[in-house]
Formats: C-alpha cells, structure tokens, sequence
C-alpha cells in the first residue's frame, strides 16, 4: 500500500471508477436479511456498463473546470482506483460521497478524502449524504466527522434489477 496516491481524476479513470464502485457495492450492501442479493447488485450494474462509465467520465470532465460546483478526488494503488469521493457545491445544502475498497478501509484514506472534501466544501451551508441504512461501519465513519443521522427525512433507497431496495438514510453535517 506505499504506492497509493490521490489525485484528480482524467476521463480515462472512469472505466476504474465504475469497476471500484461496483466491487465496493457488492461487498458493501449484499445483505440477504433485506433481500439484497451479490446477483442483484452486480446485474445492476452490468446491465448499463457502458452508460455508467461514460457518465463518470462526464462527471469528471465537468470536475476538472475550476469554475464548477463539484470536484472529485480518486485514490488509486499504483493503476487501480481503490477510492473516490465527489463533494458537490448546492444552494440549499454540500453534499458529498465516498467509497473506499473494503481491502483499503481502516487505514485513514477515507478520512484523507473526507479531509479534502471538507476543505473544498463551503464551511457556512450544512454538508448531506445518503447511506445505506444497515452500513454501520460508515455511518460511525461520518458520525466520527460530525455527521448526524437526519431523522426528518425518509429515503427509499437504490431500487435492483430484482425490485429489492437497498435502504437509505440521510446524515447531515451543520456548521
């Protein structure tokens, strides 16, 4: 792990920013109890590979301009994405979100990000992001930084092929 670097991603990320996402989506939220299938998740993703990779790769062209309300940062191990995290500048409220390889957890790059994230971020608007309900390494992760579970909102969720729904909720970070 002494070659991981975090850098600004090129379009040419985006193909392992897809792969790292749904390798963190599967051993993330594969959780049988709420009928959240491997299967499931990972036909969500390969049924629009292709679309997915090319809005990434529009979502990171659109980060590099320095005039635009998000900004992206990836951390790869020498070639491969192994994180990302993408804040983005509202008018009503931050947002951000983060996603680390399992392999990669629990040795401060989430934090590194996160770190980044909030620099970048406006200080005076509260910062949201969306977690699945039963994750909760992450969501100790965000109450570590000063994020709240926001009881007012109700997600439904990311809906699968299957029509099972990964369950959300919403934190918040008020300044």
């Amino acid at each position: 792990m002494q070659n991981i670097q975090i850098v600004i991603p090129t379009i040419n990320d985006a193909k392992g920013v897809v792969e790292m996402q749904k390798a963190s989506w599967v051993d993330t939220y594969t959780n049988p109890d709420f009928g959240i299938l491997k299967e499931d998740i990972e036909n969500k993703f390969n049924r629009n590979i292709e679309s997915r990779i090319r809005a990434w790769a529009d979502t990171i062209t659109k980060c590099q301009s320095s005039d635009h309300y998000d900004k992206m940062w990836i951390a790869k191990d020498d070639e491969k994405v192994i994180a990302f995290i993408v804040a983005h500048k509202k008018d009503s409220a931050n947002s951000l979100g983060v996603y680390v390889l399992s392999e990669y957890q629990r040795n401060g790059l989430g934090q590194q990000l996160v770190n980044l994230a909030l620099d970048w971020l406006e200080k005076e608007k509260e910062i949201r992001l969306e977690c699945v309900a039963y994750n909760q390494k992450a969501i100790n992760f965000y109450q570590k930084n000063g994020f709240e579970i926001d009881n007012s909102v109700k997600t439904e969720g990311s809906s699968l092929p299957s029509g099972a729904v990964i369950p959300t909720i919403e934190m918040v970070k008020r300044f």
